[in-house]
């Protein structure tokens, strides 16, 4: 890889992120997440404080890269929270494969 594609990576990732830290969320977005997070912790306590953090993350990002203008709505933060979920599970099931072959 050249320097100027690490650059160009460089300043598309700086633009991503500058962009994902302008990204907002209604209030109304913020009550359901905040009532969404404490229904999660009550029936499974694997979606921690972090995976939270994850998730507004990778809400943020998707409004990015949907269109720099565009406000979170419930349906891009359903998809983000469940592709966090996968990654739990999947964590999960590596973890679970790893203790079996160490047996």
């Amino acid at each position: 890889m050249s320097e100027q594609q690490l650059e160009n990576i460089r300043r598309a990732i700086l633009l991503v992120k500058t962009n994902a830290a302008s990204v907002s969320f209604s209030e109304e977005l913020t009550k359901h997440i905040q009532e969404d997070f404490v229904h999660e912790r009550k029936e499974s306590m694997s979606f921690t404080p972090e995976m939270l953090k994850l998730t507004l993350s990778i809400l943020k990002l998707m409004c990015v890269v949907e269109n720099e203008d565009a406000r979170p709505d419930m349906q891009c933060y359903l998809q983000a929270k469940q592709l966090v979920k996968q990654v739990i599970q999947r964590n999960q099931d590596y973890q679970s494969k790893q203790g079996k072959h160490a047996i």
